[in-house]
């Protein structure tokens, strides 16, 4: 009689447990995280996990979904042309926005209006700098000849000149040299039983990334990868080499390539306010790139409007990436850039 009171306290506790982690786990997916939905990459610190899903509610609010090719957007057809790539940084891939009000997703409806049958990919990844982008651009469409490639640029990725040297590569006098990649150091088999569960409970995900910290978010490599060598800052000059080897090889190995330059603006001013911006226009123009520029566009949209193109309600308006009303200037301004490169 005891043992089956027992037996029956401890069901209903089990029950109960399991109806409190389901709803936990539901509450957590729809307000907070989701599993997470990236691996450790030795070349480009991370790649997207092919058809994972996710939902991020730190900017805006959206659910994101990931193609065979771990990039945002719907699925590609490379052998179909013309197709044309944008690789960016989080401006680019925007976590923050869903899938059709991306300014890519806003500029093939917007070519398709016009009768121009062009796909437009999102190779944008966060926190990507020009070294990542040259990686994915090789590993996954130099193959296929994009008609087209569009680098986006930002105040944010300039940051990248002033940091330490890249461990990807090695930098020339002529060009960037790709070189084996560090190998992952080795974690004892408690760490990766504990990083399981991440991949498939958005609450595993929330206690293990965020109140733990056994993988820390904020910096992928650890403790999964080596310390790339440190070195020195750059003085201006060996900032504008750097600046003319990267976008050198960038224009040899992609000939039809045109750079998206999007502003910083301080409203209500619109004051762009970037202290690298002229260094790479400069570099840019040297090389007989073309760069484009939204801000006039940008401008006259608020004027008109008076709406901030970038921010959202949850992190503040006015600052931030961009959200769904600058994503709508940029997609059509981008629709002129590519129909002019494609005549």
């Amino acid at each position: 009689m005891r043992k089956g009171l027992h037996a029956s306290i401890w069901g209903r506790w089990a029950l109960a447990s399991a109806c409190a982690l389901i709803l936990w786990e539901l509450i957590a997916r729809g307000f907070i995280t989701a599993p997470r939905n990236y691996i450790y990459d030795p070349a480009l610190r991370f790649a997207y996990i092919p058809g994972a899903r996710t939902l991020s509610s730190g900017e805006g609010f959206a659910e994101i979904r990931y193609n065979s090719l771990g990039l945002r957007g719907p699925e590609p057809d490379l052998d179909r042309h013309p197709f044309v790539v944008i690789t960016g940084d989080s401006f680019t891939e925007a976590d923050s926005m869903p899938d059709r009000e991306l300014f890519t997703a806003v500029a093939q409806q917007n070519l398709g209006q016009r009768g121009r049958n062009v796909q437009v990919v999102n190779a944008g990844r966060n926190g990507d700098d020009f070294f990542q982008q040259l990686i994915l651009l090789d590993r996954i469409f130099r193959p296929h000849h994009p008609d087209l490639v569009v680098l986006q640029v930002d105040e944010w990725m300039l940051d990248w000149i002033d940091r330490p040297q890249p461990f990807q590569f090695r930098v020339t006098e002529d060009e960037l040299l790709e070189i084996e990649p560090p190998q992952p150091r080795s974690e004892s088999p408690w760490r990766t039983r504990i990083r399981r569960p991440v991949y498939y409970s958005a609450l595993a995900n929330l206690i293990v990334l965020r109140y733990f910290n056994l993988v820390r978010p904020d910096d992928i490599r650890l403790p999964m990868a080596p310390t790339p060598p440190q070195a020195p800052f750059r003085d201006l000059t060996s900032k504008q080499d750097l600046l003319r080897v990267t976008l050198r090889t960038l224009q040899k190995n992609y000939p039809n390539l045109a750079i998206l330059y999007l502003p910083k603006l301080s409203y209500p001013q619109l004051v762009q306010t970037d202290p690298n911006e002229l260094l790479f226009l400069g570099t840019a123009n040297a090389l007989g790139l073309s760069v484009y520029n939204p801000l006039e566009a940008l401008k006259a949209d608020y004027v008109t409007r008076r709406k901030p193109h970038f921010g959202f309600h949850n992190s503040g308006m006015g600052a931030g990436h961009l959200n769904q009303d600058g994503h709508k200037v940029v997609g059509d301004f981008l629709a002129k850039v590519i129909s002019e490169n494609l005549k």
